[in-house]
């Protein structure tokens, strides 16, 4: 499946599907317009071997490939501009615990306001999942992930620049755990850094405020 039309929607909007949905080996390169849980290929769900190449803008929880992600989002590529508020993220803009991104590669610029991440917002599992475009973020920015609970992440490597007004971060802007263990490995920054440490606990915790109140 393909989309290259203009999407418009409010909550669960996606480029092919809305909430609870499932893609697989789907593109998108139209525009995506919404207000929460926006992605380029589904608003709420998950997709594997997905594209979307088109620009998504989303006031709240915003992905190029989903918005939200729920279940596993494995082999998907993001080439489009993704501008979001709350979480963004080039593949997801959050998840939920259980879910997995693996193997996916974000090639476009990402714009946010809360926890912004090359890969997700906001993620608690990210494997071999590789950024390769700027990041930049008024709240807490990382080149894979904006907020890292440290249940699982390897294999990851952020080559973009990252830019942030609150925690700044290569792999991750704020990690809710020390990284150690085989749980979180491998994982290499070569981006450089442009950070704003001026306040950014308050900024982080309004982040996280908001988050939760999703």
């Amino acid at each position: 499946c393909s989309n290259t039309g203009i999407i418009t929607g409010t909550e669960s909007t996606g480029g092919l599907a809305g909430g609870e949905a499932t893609c697989i080996s789907s593109s998108n390169s139209g525009k995506v317009i919404g207000t929460k849980d926006v992605g380029g290929l589904v608003g709420d769900g998950d997709a594997e071997n997905c594209i979307n190449k088109g620009e998504i803008i989303g006031e709240k929880t915003t992905g190029g490939i989903a918005g939200l992600g729920d279940g596993i989002i494995s082999y998907c590529n993001n080439e489009g501009i993704v501008n979001g508020g709350g979480s963004t993220g080039g593949i997801a803009g959050s998840t939920f615990e259980y879910t997995e991104i693996l193997n996916c590669v974000n090639n476009g610029t990402i714009n946010g306001e809360g926890y912004t991440g090359g890969i997700a917002g906001s993620c608690s599992y990210a494997e071999n999942c590789h950024n390769n475009a700027t990041v930049t973020g008024k709240g807490c920015s990382g080149g894979i992930v904006g907020y890292h609970s440290s249940t699982f992440m390897a294999d990851c490597t952020n080559t973009g620049e990252v830019s942030g007004t609150g925690a700044t971060g290569g792999i991750a802007g704020v990690i809710a755990s020390k990284i150690m263990g085989e749980s979180n490995r491998n994982l290499i920054n070569k981006g450089k850094l442009k950070a704003i440490k001026l306040k950014s606990y308050k900024i982080c915790k309004s982040a996280l405020e908001e988050f939760l109140k999703e």
